[in-house]
């Protein structure tokens, strides 16, 4: 088995969905994570470009855990496993297509392994991809597995629609939550916030 698809055999926790061109925010769960993929041109703040920045959840309450500055590229797969994560997607024509390797069994989120393949060797590229807190993202409130007990943690994705200026504009805020017994929230984090114009040719698909 070639070595790339070893990795995303290891790494494998997708739930695919629709594909959508030059989006970010995609992101997958692990056992006490969240990895999430945020671009500067839409989150501000944001310390590179494009990074993979890495979420923890655990009885210390929700926190950042680190960050890993990737180069420029289009996400095709977001995976995540027990100890890294693989990220990959379409890069410039002359990178080819992209693989990270990235490590979690230290106390910051490192890349580990990264590689470029030319186009014409990779075949097709996959139509779908990993799931995005923008683009189709599904609002309301999702439960994280745990190891049992208390603390509880979930996702709150909450979208506010602006039509001001002649376009519709979705601004998408993502929450990792922890909650008590009760369901109050006892501490929380914004992982992830952004606006996506909607256009007819290019329409935001919203969740159910």
């Amino acid at each position: 088995m070639p070595l790339r698809y070893g990795l995303i055999a290891l790494a494998a926790l997708l739930v695919p969905v629709a594909a959508h061109a030059d989006s970010d925010g995609h992101f997958c769960i692990g056992a006490g994570y969240v990895a999430v993929e945020l671009r500067s041109a839409m989150t501000p703040g944001l310390s590179v470009p494009h990074a993979l920045k890495i979420a923890r959840f655990d009885d210390r309450g929700p926190r950042w855990a680190g960050e890993v500055a990737l180069e420029d590229f289009q996400t095709h797969t977001l995976a995540c496993g027990a100890a890294a994560v693989l990220i990959e997607g379409a890069g410039a024509r002359d990178r080819g297509f992209v693989s990270y390797l990235v490590a979690l069994d230290g106390g910051r989120p490192r890349i580990a392994w990264q590689t470029a393949t030319p186009f014409d060797r990779v075949g097709a590229l996959p139509p779908s991809g990993p799931p995005s807190f923008f683009v189709g993202g599904e609002e309301g409130m999702h439960d994280l597995p745990q190891r049992g007990g208390h603390p509880r943690f979930r996702l709150r994705v909450t979208r506010s629609i602006d039509r001001s200026g002649g376009a519709t504009y979705h601004h998408f805020t993502a929450t990792l939550e922890e909650i008590d017994g009760s369901g109050s929230v006892v501490r929380d984090l914004v992982i992830a916030e952004g606006t996506v114009t909607e256009s007819v040719d290019d329409p935001v698909v919203p969740g159910p």
